[in-house]
């Protein structure tokens, strides 16, 4: 299945998410390194991120996914993802 599709549809699951400011991916050899990053830390933002990452899971079986959620914390994205281009960002937010 081509990166490009997987990485359309895990962006359109997580940036249904409010608080989700960004979406990055990193191909590590056979698995997708998927980066969400939300500004603070919040149970519910997280609980809704986790949802979303388990129905990726089944959607796209048999691909291997590692996901992290990042909490800015008031950081800058370059300092919580470095050169990573987002696969989604939301309009709003600037990350240079």
């Amino acid at each position: 299945m081509a990166e490009c599709h997987i990485e359309h549809s895990i962006a359109n699951a997580l940036q249904q998410i409010d608080r989700v400011e960004g979406v990055f991916a990193l191909p590590c050899g056979d698995r997708l390194s998927i980066f969400t990053v939300i500004s603070e830390d919040d149970e519910d933002t997280y609980d809704q991120i986790y949802d979303q990452e388990r129905l990726i899971i089944r959607q796209f079986e048999g691909r291997q996914f590692d996901f992290n959620v990042i909490a800015r914390r008031g950081r800058s994205v370059a300092d919580v993802v470095a050169s990573c281009t987002p696969i989604w960002q939301r309009p709003a937010v600037s990350f240079a």
